[in-house]
């Protein structure tokens, strides 16, 4: 009875101190909670680059940042996405501006990842055969593993974009020649992809079980488009819908890529079943011609330009990833990297919302690419899968319980040699 009785008390310390502490990560992991940036070009150890930045092949690097934190002179994690061709390698054109939109899984555990299958210093690869430069498509874990053997090898020559995936290996990804879909029975594998959306698309995200991705050309459309249903994610040929206002803004064409959604607690509207009423898009425009970051809201018809903001010097943006805040007055957190061409920098900035619009704060610059390399896309760092966080409470529920029994032992070892000694 007394051994029973202090075995439930531990596991039950145990069990309280787990989940007060959060999941444990191997400090060669990401962290939960930071942000992660595409760097292009320059090493592992955040370096300069050798020279500068061409429409080359370039080696690619995942480097995590504190969300929050002014000036930072290094990541404090970096994941290298392979270069050796064949296994498959993940590189970039380095000074293709449109590349390295990555994003994070919609079960939160991945991050997915898109490049080409090309050695360092491969010439114009943005303009390469897929035939002949297969495009690969990686996952990335919490702990900082990668898995780039899934690709395809089909389409016409041009950029690869951004990736989006489900948790499940089912994979979408843009180029300059469409929008794909790899399914989750081609994992770890070179196959034809699916083209389900023709057109010249930019970044790709899933949001509520529902796809939406960005363009500059009147195929798709200029704007944010939603592919397929809502509530479904598209397999095979898809319809593609602008969300209506979004393709008119400033002067000229707009420049959309990173774009977030989300439902404002103050608006009642609800876009098209969606449940989403504000969207952020980062428009690398000139401010002059209405480039920056744009807050959109919708008003029960249409979504309308409710401000924009640009960094210092009417600096503006490509990159974009948010989070909302909803108890008390909601407000958005939003990462952003610059679109200058030469250490550009991730930079973050706060929105407190109102019913039809909110009130920007100032930026805060985190961090800024070393010479001869260049921020892309940003996401946040990818969660543990909930069976391994299960199979960690059980080895530590095991490993507690391993040594309470060690402890009964020595315990009774102990009040046995007394007892002798008292005889």
């Amino acid at each position: 009875m007394f051994r029973s009785k202090w075995m439930m008390v531990g596991l039950a310390t145990l069990l309280a101190s787990w989940w007060s502490v959060g999941p444990v990560h191997a400090q060669s992991g990401f962290t939960p909670g930071q942000v992660v940036v595409w760097r292009v070009g320059g090493d592992a150890n955040y370096n300069p680059g050798g020279s500068a930045l061409s429409a080359a092949a370039a080696a690619v690097f995942l480097d995590q940042f504190n969300p929050l934190t002014a000036s930072q002179t290094a990541p404090t994690f970096t994941v290298a996405l392979p270069t050796v061709v064949g296994t498959l390698a993940q590189t970039n054109a380095g000074s293709a501006s449109t590349e390295g939109f990555f994003s994070r899984a919609q079960d939160s555990t991945q991050l997915i990842t898109m490049g080409y299958n090309a050695a360092v210093g491969t010439a114009s690869v943005g303009t390469s055969n897929p035939a002949t430069i297969n495009r690969s498509i990686g996952i990335v874990t919490d702990l900082g593993t990668f898995n780039t053997t899934t690709g395809f090898n089909n389409g016409p020559s041009g950029n690869v974009r951004s990736a989006a995936g489900d948790g499940s290996n089912n994979f979408w990804a843009t180029t300059t020649a469409g929008l794909f879909h790899v399914p989750a029975a081609n994992f770890g594998s070179v196959q034809n992809a699916t083209n389900i959306a023709a057109g010249n698309w930019r970044n790709l995200r899933i949001f509520n079980n529902s796809l939406f991705g960005t363009s500059a050309a009147a195929t798709p459309g200029v704007g944010l488009s939603l592919v397929g249903s809502v509530g479904t994610l598209p397999t095979g040929a898809a319809s593609t819908a602008v969300l209506p206002g979004t393709g008119s803004s400033g002067t000229g064409t707009p420049s959309p890529y990173g774009f977030w959604l989300f439902d404002n607690p103050l608006n009642g509207n609800n876009w098209n079943g969606t449940g989403f009423d504000t969207l952020y898009v980062a428009d690398d425009r000139t401010a002059v011609n209405g480039g920056g970051l744009q807050r959109w809201v919708y008003d029960g018809t249409s979504w309308n330009l409710s401000d924009t903001i640009t960094f210092t010097g009417g600096v503006t943006f490509r990159g974009l990833a948010a989070a909302i805040d909803t108890t008390g007055q909601p407000t958005v957190q939003l990462w952003l990297t610059t679109s200058t061409a030469s250490a550009n920098q991730l930079v973050t900035i706060t929105d407190t919302l109102s019913a039809g619009g909110g009130a920007f704060g100032t930026f805060t610059s985190l961090a800024t690419a070393p010479t001869n390399t260049a921020f892309r896309g940003v996401d946040f760092t990818p969660v543990p899968e909930p069976t391994a966080v299960a199979l960690l409470c059980l080895a530590g529920i095991g490993l507690g319980y391993q040594r309470w029994r060690r402890s009964c032992r020595e315990r009774d070892r102990a009040a046995g040699l007394a007892h002798s000694a008292a005889e």
